[in-house]
């Protein structure tokens, strides 16, 4: 941690990308094979850094108003944020700093419980927003990664933006936040937010 930067850092109020990218920091793929032990490390480290005051401050997609600020000079953020900050004519001079670790979410097909009608209409509008043109319509507007192939050949303008499209580097350090069973997940929330106080 950087002394520089105490009291000047935010992580996210979301736990997977939060403790994720602790996770990714210490070693641990977090699509991989992980447990308590795990989570515990990467709280704790989080715990530290709260209690140290290196970490200011929590938040969920508010955070931008800090970077303009300068109240916040580290942190967690998501790429489309950056994308559209330094869009906005230029002014807030936020960096594209190098991905630590990342993952992207995807369509999940419903469960068992959900009704066959239901399911159907799911995957329909699943394969919808999976064809490439419009995922990189999609992509364009959002200024977030599209996990579709293909997306970035549609809007040559977008295509060379790496917080969009990202290298094939930063592939290489991509993952998905490994689906967690409905007792993990409750469990490894509660503690997250009791840290927070969220």
């Amino acid at each position: 941690m950087k002394p520089e930067l105490k009291g000047k850092v935010q992580v996210l109020s979301e736990m997977r990308d939060t403790i994720g990218l602790i996770k990714s920091g210490q070693g641990v793929d977090p699509s991989g094979e992980w447990g308590d032990t795990e989570f515990d490390n990467a709280l704790a480290w989080l715990q530290d850094a709260v209690d140290s005051g290196q970490i200011n401050n929590v938040k969920g997609n508010d955070y931008t108003q800090d970077l303009e600020t300068g109240t916040m000079l580290a942190g967690f953020v998501w790429t489309g944020d950056v994308v559209m900050m330094n869009g906005d004519l230029g002014k807030h001079g936020v960096s594209r700093f190098p991905i630590p670790a990342a993952w992207l979410g995807t369509a999940r097909s419903p469960d068992q419980s959900t009704s066959a009608e239901n399911k159907a209409k799911v995957e329909e509008l699943s394969d919808y927003y999976y064809q490439p043109e419009v995922a990189a319509a999609v992509a364009a507007y959002v200024a977030y990664v599209t996990p579709v192939k293909g997306a970035q050949l549609v809007d040559p303008e977008q295509a060379d933006n790496p917080a969009i499209f990202p290298t094939d580097a930063d592939w290489s350090i991509l993952k998905q936040f490994r689906i967690l069973a409905p007792e993990e997940d409750k469990k490894y929330s509660t503690a997250f937010q009791s840290l927070l106080g969220l």
